[in-house]
């Protein structure tokens, strides 16, 4: 059904007017919103308040003289001002109603069904923020009209697009850092999002079978990042959701569906241990000899073992990194080597420091697993003055 007055009123709806227009009887009618119409940006989904109640809107109209004809109520649809409706079939009774009794005081109480619907029987109102104007008419032909904005919500978000896995590393701690593209809520950012880091511990060949880290949610909530600190050589995966103002954590109404990386994220691992430097002297003369020893970190169980390669390599002062040594062998255990000794040296003059790394090569074995994959570790350096032991320091 298309009413011509409603229409006409709606043609001041940025204007929001609240008092008397169009007729020529002088001061025209007012209007308000009467309890229980919701407050201002209320939540509200189907024909209930979000936090309780049903949902109703109530017009109350005075004519400044003479009488209330007529009281309409509408809101901004997909397509334009429709009429608000009290269920969701095309044959829902409309928010409108005429009043024939010369009365000066008239009201409207309309039980509001948000999931109202077109007449091809699509949804009518979009998630979002949505303006009821509620519109009286006198016998003039007068009117006035009231809005009230509420944040409809009957539907799930979209799903976040772009998931993104960034390790950053600082010492021996290591952190990954969580992004996602912002979701739409109808025509309104997602409220908030869950983003779940998950970790692959045995190969599991679905993502049921890896153990949540946590479940994180941003402050505040329309964010699309959160970082968590991570362990070394693990396999992690990122899945968000994006959720409506009606989602609570953990919970599964009003989420979007997971959106996950396309690939799952090996961890560094770390490279520790400690060295010791020698000196010996000779004719005012140092010759300087380097022992280091290295845990060399286990072969992860989600990882083959047997195509697992683990080589240790070397660098020299500014020099590029060389092979050392394939320490496969010596995976979750130690590994000594000695490196060539520097000198005989004059006096005041430092031998240049060594420095190490790890390269690990793996072949994941369970869910996304797509090949062999290698990482590198942080670096080592030793010192340059003697010691009977030191630790080293990393860097990356």
């Amino acid at each position: 059904m298309t009413c011509t007055s409603a229409f006409a009123a709606i043609r001041n709806w940025a204007g929001g007017m609240s008092q008397g227009s169009g007729g020529t009887g002088g001061t025209g009618p007012t209007i308000i919103f009467d309890d229980p119409t919701p407050a201002q940006d209320s939540v509200v989904s189907g024909n209930s308040v979000y936090g309780g109640g049903t949902l109703v809107i109530r017009a109350l109209a005075n004519a400044s003289s003479g009488s209330i004809t007529r009281i309409e109520m509408v809101v901004d649809g997909q397509s334009g001002p429709v009429f608000l409706r009290d269920g969701n079939t095309s044959f829902s009774t409309e928010a409108f109603q005429n009043f024939t009794g010369g009365n000066p005081s008239e009201s409207l109480s309309f039980n509001w069904n948000t999931t109202q619907v077109n007449s091809s029987g699509n949804p009518a109102v979009q998630d979002g923020y949505r303006t009821v104007m509620i519109t009286a008419f006198d016998h003039a032909g007068q009117q006035a009209a009231k809005q009230r904005r509420f944040l409809v919500d009957n539907y799930p978000p979209d799903a976040p697009t772009g998931p993104a896995q960034t390790i950053t590393a600082a010492g021996y701690s290591l952190a990954d850092a969580m992004t996602w593209t912002q979701a739409l809520d109808g025509t309104e950012p997602a409220a908030k999002y869950e983003a779940q880091l998950v970790k692959d511990t045995a190969g599991a060949a679905t993502l049921a079978g890896w153990t949540a880290v946590g479940t994180y949610v941003p402050t505040p909530a329309a964010g699309t990042s959160v970082s968590t600190a991570i362990d070394p050589l693990s396999r992690y995966l990122l899945r968000v959701r994006a959720g409506s103002p009606r989602a609570t954590s953990g919970g599964t109404q009003s989420w979007s569906a997971w959106t996950e990386t396309a690939s799952a994220k090996i961890s560094p691992p770390f490279l520790q241990g400690t060295y010791r430097i020698t000196e010996t002297k000779s004719k005012g003369k140092s010759t300087f000899g380097f022992t280091s020893t290295f845990s060399i970190p286990a072969i992860p169980a989600w990882a083959n073992s047997g195509s697992a390669d683990y080589d240790l390599l070397r660098a020299q002062g500014n020099g590029a990194f060389a092979l050392v040594a394939d320490v496969t062998g010596s995976a979750g255990g130690a590994y000594t080597d000695i490196a060539p000794s520097q000198g005989p040296l004059g006096n005041n003059v430092s031998p240049v420091p060594y420095t190490y790394q790890l390269r690990v090569t793996l072949t994941p074995k369970g869910y996304k697993a797509s090949g062999a994959e290698t990482v590198l570790s942080n670096t080592a350096q030793t010192g340059v003055a003697a010691t009977t032991g030191a630790n080293f320091t990393p860097g990356w």
